[in-house]
């Protein structure tokens, strides 16, 4: 949770501009900021993904300093950030389409990873033990990161007929929200 809430306050203070520029149709602001959005937080997740595979003693000892604590929450730690990196492929999609007015593909984004992550808390330690806990995270963030690459789709196809002057055409999976 201490490198999630960074993403989520860069994904989340992105809302308003990119449900401004998306109103005012500047395409090319909106597609830059989402550029932007996409390289900062892919970046921060790749750093902290990197940080706990290469010095999860590190990390952990910061909270904690008793040996057992430290080797158990380092294995778990590795485990469990093993596909952070994927936690953008979610992110950006979902506060895209919930700023321009589409909740369902927000939702389906948000829910998704969610259910897997619960699911896998109660369905993979029956496999794995202890450890079927620590896969739930990644197993959410590939599930989320699969489900937003599929919503991430249509969002790009969607700036660049923007930025072409074709304006807005919500496809009927994704309909925006009437007035």
């Amino acid at each position: 949770m201490v490198v999630s809430y960074p993403l989520y306050g860069i994904t989340n203070g992105a809302q308003p501009l990119l449900g401004y520029n998306y109103g005012a149709q500047k395409w090319g602001r909106l597609e830059r900021l989402c550029v932007l959005v996409g390289a900062w937080t892919l970046g921060l997740s790749a750093l902290a993904q990197a940080a706990a595979m290469l010095a999860p003693r590190a990390l952990i000892s910061v909270f904690n300093a008793d040996p057992a604590l430290v080797e158990m929450g380092s294995r778990a730690l590795r485990l469990f950030m093993m596909a952070f990196s994927l936690f953008p492929l979610s992110q950006l999609p979902a506060v895209y389409y919930q700023s321009t007015g589409r909740p369902l593909a927000a939702g389906a984004l948000m829910l998704g990873r969610s259910v897997a992550m619960v699911a896998g808390m109660l369905v993979l330690p029956r496999w794995f033990g202890l450890d079927g806990v620590y896969y739930a995270g990644p197993l959410a963030d590939i599930l989320g990161g699969a489900i937003g690459l599929v919503l991430l789709v249509p969002m790009v196809r969607e700036l660049k007929a923007g930025r072409k002057g074709e304006g807005f055409r919500a496809t009927p999976a994704l309909p925006a929200m009437s007035a």
